[in-house]
């Protein structure tokens, strides 16, 4: 479907970017925007080059699902890192 919403972190040289991944292909519509973020799920991927990602989760599964019956279950949009002390950080 796509990405949206990238969030990115460099550090010694290794990108780190934090994103909405979406399963179907969005419409360029507010509306239909929005629906389609009820599906969002967020993946997280690392480059050298910060122009080819791999995955940074196990066979390229997300990092948070989108979760029925929980606080998750209109799906997880729009991720943010930040650095705490020496640890990178998501919130979302």
């Amino acid at each position: 479907g796509g990405v949206a919403g990238p969030s990115i972190y460099v550090a010694n040289g290794v990108y780190t970017m934090a994103y909405t991944a979406l399963p179907a292909p969005v419409q360029r519509n507010r509306v239909l925007l929005r629906k389609g973020l009820t599906s969002g799920t967020i993946g997280i991927a690392t480059s050298k080059d910060g122009k080819t990602w791999t995955s940074a989760v196990g066979n390229g599964n997300v990092l948070i699902g989108k979760a029925p019956s929980s606080y998750r279950s209109q799906g997880a949009v729009s991720p943010s890192l930040f650095m705490s002390g020496q640890a990178l950080r998501m919130y979302q």
